[in-house]
């Protein structure tokens, strides 16, 4: 997964007939999972209060048909 707390692809591209080119990447030819606009203030706090720096992250996103994207609740577990 990768994650980011502003946008991941810049407009324009840059790359001729590619509009988002890191989108298409992670997700189509890696199947990679994105997360945008993520905070990740809380966390950093929490892993300097602990001293740990690995976690497992879990999220579930909505089963929506035919959906390419869809509002999580993503969950660190120390």
């Amino acid at each position: 997964m990768v994650g980011s707390d502003l946008a991941l692809d810049v407009e324009p591209s840059g790359i001729e007939g590619i509009r988002d080119p890191a989108h298409d990447l992670s997700i189509i030819a890696m199947g990679m999972p994105i997360l945008d606009a993520a905070d990740f203030g809380p966390l950093s706090i929490e892993c300097k209060k602990r001293q740990r720096w690995a976690f497992l992250l879990t999220m579930a996103p909505l089963a929506i048909p035919g959906a390419t994207g869809s509002p999580v609740n993503p969950t660190a577990i120390f």
